[in-house]
């Protein structure tokens, strides 16, 4: 799930599908901030593959 802002409680923007490409704009300790489509918004670390969590680093 794509939320407006960094929080498990943030209202939805839009429901990312397995296999969307995203771009990767910054990270926290929870969640990273992304673009996919004409999306932009925040998603939490677990729901990403191919980000290496321990160093929110590709």
């Amino acid at each position: 799930m794509l939320r407006r802002k960094p929080q498990s409680a943030s209202p939805a923007r839009a429901t990312i599908k397995p296999g969307v490409l995203a771009e990767l704009h910054s990270c926290n300790e929870r969640w990273c901030e992304i673009s996919a489509g004409d999306y932009t918004g925040w998603i939490d670390k677990p729901s990403l593959w191919g980000l290496n969590t321990d160093t929110a680093g590709l």
